[in-house]
């Protein structure tokens, strides 16, 4: 997957695109730029396929919060958002609309390459294995009211889809296949865990704020508990 992947690089600023081009394509990928939402939006509705977008928050004509959410609902490809909005509140914002990582500018170029390469390589992985979690390959898992289907990369709760990120939906059939076990900290790590970017506790959150209000938006009795240092629990809610 990472070897000829296709970026779409959205910002305003030439010299940031000029940076993440230069790298991008020294590490052997395609590069396509946007400098506005507008031209972004066109890009992606388009051949050929993007396999992922580097994206700026604050863009003309449709800001990248927006571009993410529309992206997202649609099964888009993955989105690192790249901002010097660095505030925890948008960095957990960014995470629940449904980017897979968040880089603050002023960034590291070679930080960048390797979430990219991260990023791609737990994209290709799932989708040629359907194994994001041990036990549960190419499974369908059932939950009270959702269904989470891992050879497709889906999880819905009767007929509505859940607008998940890769990692959520990672963690989502971790949580199920779990049935009413407590899930560590330490084993969501180990979901969230790429050798490339270590993840951390702060990240396990981020990634359930967006897995919550999924969860919310599809109408599910489920509910997600957080057990106090420990971990997280899914639970069967009334209407599940």
């Amino acid at each position: 997957m990472t070897d000829g992947a296709r970026l779409l690089v959205v910002d305003d600023d030439p010299g940031i695109r000029d940076v993440v081009r230069a790298y991008a394509r020294r590490d052997g990928y395609a590069v396509e730029e946007a400098a506005d939402g507008t031209e972004a939006a066109r890009r992606m509705s388009e051949p050929p396929r993007i396999d992922l977008v580097v994206l700026d928050l604050m863009i003309p004509a449709i800001d990248g919060w927006e571009l993410c959410r529309r992206w997202r609902a649609a099964g888009g490809p993955p989105v690192i958002m790249l901002t010097a909005r660095g505030a925890e509140a948008e960095r957990v914002l960014g995470l629940g609309l449904g980017a897979d990582d968040y880089l603050v500018k002023p960034f590291s170029p070679l930080e960048l390459m390797a979430r990219i390469a991260a990023v791609l390589r737990r994209s290709g992985d799932a989708a040629a294995s359907g194994r994001p979690v041990g036990g549960h390959a190419g499974a369908v898992i059932g939950f009270g009211d959702l269904t989470i289907d891992l050879q497709r990369r889906r999880a819905a709760c009767g007929d509505r889809e859940l607008a998940l990120t890769r990692r959520q939906l990672d963690l989502l059939a971790a949580l199920a296949g779990g049935g009413d076990r407590v899930a560590t900290r330490v084993e969501l790590l180990e979901i969230l865990g790429d050798g490339a970017v270590a993840a951390t506790d702060r990240a396990v959150d981020q990634h359930m704020v967006g897995l919550r209000r999924a969860l919310q938006a599809a109408g599910s009795g489920c509910v997600l508990e957080s057990v106090r240092g420990v971990g997280y629990r899914l639970q069967r809610g009334a209407r599940s």
